[in-house]
């Protein structure tokens, strides 16, 4: 009969001892707080159990104290004092075991379930003794996050919680700093540009216009000798169709090395009020554009596109290469 006890007793330390009152799939402390604030029950007991959680660790383990000695005393008392003791012993050393079976984890899921009111409300009555019995602090449920490529994989996987475009808002603010120009510039194969010995006849206008962009680099002989800026609004109050762009376009011209970073490309548009960079290389050569609104966009993670926009993704234009740069007919490539 005292065997049987002695079993019994074990099999409740096992349980007791597989049990945890800490919840990993719970929502965090600031998220219950808000949830309760606005009313809601089932969250106001969450966050009690949250606030609690380090009492309930501390009654677990005055219970678990108490069972083990009752493991002991009734062993003694089944087999005599030597054997009692060594037999107390083996069982306790073997009661963290059960955490490994199955059936048991079950048990004590289901004896948590039946329990925790019982010990929520005990813990808050003894709180202050719990607290002075307590030996360590339990590992709270708050997300730490301890790089930047952590929070980014956190943004990532935070799927239910963000919008796809709030994830890719902030995934592309996260990744702003690591951004270099060349990775967002317009590639020079697709750059329109306007020739500074140019008129401004109706023709040429219109061609500018059907290009779908605002402003052009003026060029003088090829792409390496970028001049100025010619400006489309500025020529509808044209006095004359013969004027030349030299004449109408904006002398300024603002360089950006490609491999410098995004973040020093936006304070620079924000000192030169200026909204078109030429990029260029370690030899002054002409590699692409960069816009305010290129920088923009990568910034908030979205294409800014208007109506007269004719390609979402300049660089994909580029790769195909529809302009068939450096393609005669007796090529030979080595």
């Amino acid at each position: 009969m005292l065997l049987m006890v002695v079993g019994l007793l074990w099999l409740l330390l096992g349980v007791l001892t597989a049990l945890s009152f800490h919840d990993e799939k719970a929502l965090s402390r600031y998220e219950l707080t808000r949830l309760s604030q606005s009313g809601d029950k089932v969250a106001r007991e969450l966050l009690a159990r949250q606030e609690n959680e380090q009492e309930l660790e501390s009654l677990r383990c005055i219970v678990i104290t108490l069972v083990s000695s009752a493991v002991v005393t009734s062993s003694v008392f089944s087999v005599g004092i030597w054997q009692g003791i060594l037999l107390g012993t083996a069982l306790l050393i073997l009661s963290p075991l059960f955490v490994r079976v199955s059936p048991v984890r079950r048990l004590a899921d289901n004896f948590r379930e039946r329990v925790r009111p019982y010990a929520l409300t005990a813990a808050i009555h003894i709180g202050p003794i719990l607290r002075l019995l307590r030996q360590r602090e339990v590992e709270s449920a708050a997300v730490r996050v301890y790089s930047h490529d952590e929070l980014l994989d956190v943004v990532h996987r935070s799927h239910g919680v963000l919008s796809t475009d709030q994830r890719k808002r902030l995934e592309a603010n996260l990744s702003f700093d690591d951004k270099t120009v060349a990775e967002v510039m317009t590639p020079k194969s697709v750059i329109d540009t306007a020739d500074v010995h140019d008129t401004l006849g109706p023709l040429v206008i219109n061609d500018l216009h059907n290009t779908g962009h605002s402003r052009f680099p003026v060029i003088e002989d090829d792409i390496d000798h970028v001049v100025g800026t010619l400006y489309l609004k500025e020529l509808i109050d044209l006095r004359s169709e013969h004027q030349t762009v030299r004449a109408a376009m904006n002398p300024k011209v603002y360089y950006i090395h490609e491999n410098d970073s995004l973040q020093h490309a936006l304070h620079g548009f924000m000192r030169s009020h200026h909204h078109l960079f030429v990029v260029v290389n370690d030899y002054r050569e002409t590699v692409g554009l960069l816009s305010l609104e290129d920088a923009i966009e990568a910034l908030i993670g979205m294409k800014i596109v208007d109506e007269f926009d004719q390609f979402d993704d300049l660089r994909a234009v580029a790769e195909r290469n529809p302009r068939h740069n450096n393609h005669p007919a007796k090529r030979q490539n080595i």
